[in-house]
């Protein structure tokens, strides 16, 4: 995996672009403990499985909406382990952000269930 991450950085950089090293980011739905060199930072943000349970998924939610440029898209895979929090998720996210997609995906198998989670910030 670190070959393919220092390739895609080699390309990056002999193409004129830039890559930033990645560095920890507190989530919080206090978007002001957000640092000012990493609000509005991001194009694009990519999340998968990265909450342990639904309850943190408003905190990643603010933290996305805080980090994103205006006109930035964030795609969220969250695994729901308990379906009643679902509704919850999705009123946070169109609370956040116009127009959210919110995609209830079930596997074939029925072995894991999530959430995608598609939007785009316009302020």
């Amino acid at each position: 995996m670190i070959d393919i991450l220092e390739r895609n950085q080699n390309a990056v950089k002999h193409a004129g672009g830039e890559v930033e090293i990645p560095r920890t980011l507190e989530w919080s739905t206090d978007e002001n403990v957000i640092t000012p060199n990493m609000r509005g930072a991001f194009d694009v943000v990519l999340a998968a499985d990265c909450v342990a349970d639904i309850y943190d998924s408003s905190a990643l939610l603010h933290t996305i909406h805080a980090t994103l440029k205006p006109g930035g898209r964030a795609y969220i895979l969250i695994r729901v382990r308990i379906p009643e929090h679902v509704e919850g998720v999705m009123e946070e996210a169109s609370a956040l952000f116009a127009g959210a997609v919110v995609e209830d995906i079930k596997s074939v198998n029925r072995s894991s269930h999530h959430l995608l989670v598609k939007v785009v910030r316009t302020t």
